[in-house]
């Protein structure tokens, strides 16, 4: 990872609270204790209904609790991993559950191949999901292409990696094949209830159920109480994704160093300070409320000029983005810096 000026214990005091900081030496997952910001960050969510968010986080991510597989029938095609089991879900917002079922929403995963700004968050907390797929999208979108295969069969098989971690060879941590129907939940039967995308195409929505059927115990509650953009670029990709605090820079090294990541084609996500660090400052939380900053966010970078000294964010939700920030600015309203490492575009011969 990137060299720090400051040791991995003081990066680890400033990563944010609802995203989850990559250090050199794994962290064991722990319960998140919800607060009354997140509950309100929850309900100001695209598509949210009067219901806020109170919940546990559910099996830990990356356990060996996800759904298991059944086995072949009669029929299978047996060159084909086991189909999943349709993943839970139900999930609860403010106590009270978010009822859903399964309905189809047609067959064509991708209309024009995969974009940043096809991305869309829906009601559920995982920012940190959405924003490693839109970054994933922004710069090698013909990986997020390969990653999905269409099984003519009402399936997909979508190709995630396990034990990435600690790897310096892109792409070579264990391969999983994820099976699952593209079926996908939905609360008022138009439009999928969680991730989805703005042309209607079905990526979004079938790399968040995969990854939600492999790593979160086949529970959409299992990613709706926050997570690691780090840990998502890592099993998307295949390589251990690193990070920076953004206190370990000043602020033209910042953003310099972002524009270096950008231009080597890194998918870069940034995470926004939470709540209550911005409650205890006025300067602070107006600063962000004029430049339309959401607390405890996970941010793709889209762009950072070192000469014009600017950082421009998306944000997965598919709308809000920020206005353009300053170094400073970016550096006060944000926290850490998750960086992917994906393999390098094929050389076409000449």
């Amino acid at each position: 990872m990137p060299t720090e000026s400051k040791s991995q214990k003081q990066a680890a005091q400033t990563q944010p609270q609802g995203v989850k900081a990559n250090i050199a030496t794994p962290v064991a997952p722990v319960q998140v204790k919800l607060t009354n910001s997140w509950l309100k960050y929850v309900k100001d969510l695209p598509g949210a209904d009067k219901a806020g968010a109170k919940s546990t986080r559910g099996p830990s991510v990356g356990d060996d609790t996800a759904a298991r597989t059944r086995g072949p029938s009669v029929g299978d095609d047996t060159t084909l991993p086991a189909q999943r089991s349709e993943p839970k879900s139900n999930t609860v917002h403010d106590g009270k559950t978010h009822e859903t079922k399964y309905g189809d929403f047609g067959k064509e995963v991708f209309k024009d191949g995969a974009a940043m700004e096809d991305v869309q968050q829906g009601y559920l907390a995982d920012c940190f999901l959405v924003a490693a797929m839109g970054a994933v999208a922004q710069q090698r979108p013909e990986l997020i292409e390969k990653m999905i295969k269409d099984n003519g069969d009402g399936t997909v098989t979508v190709t995630l990696y396990r034990d990435g971690d600690g790897l310096a060879a892109p792409g070579h941590g264990k391969p999983v094949d994820v099976r699952v129907s593209m079926k996908l939940p939905t609360a008022n039967g138009s439009s999928p209830t969680y991730a989805k995308a703005s042309s209607r195409e079905l990526w979004p929505s079938l790399i968040e159920k995969a990854y939600v059927a492999e790593f979160a115990g086949g529970d959409y509650q299992g990613v709706n109480s926050g997570g690691s953009p780090g840990d998502v670029l890592t099993r998307m990709l295949g390589t251990e994704s690193t990070g920076f605090s953004t206190g370990s820079l000043n602020a033209k090294e910042c953003v310099s160093r972002l524009e270096g990541l950008l231009k080597q084609g890194k998918p870069t996500v940034a995470a926004s300070l939470d709540k209550n660090q911005m409650k205890s400052d006025e300067a602070l939380a107006k600063l962000a409320d004029e430049k339309g900053v959401y607390a405890w966010h996970a941010y793709v970078v889209k762009k950072a000029d070192a000469k014009g000294n600017t950082v421009d964010l998306f944000n997965p939700w598919g709308s809000s983005h920020p206005k353009t920030l300053t170094a400073e600015e970016f550096q006060k309203l944000y926290s850490y810096v998750y960086v992917g490492h994906p393999k390098p575009p094929a050389q076409t011969p000449t």
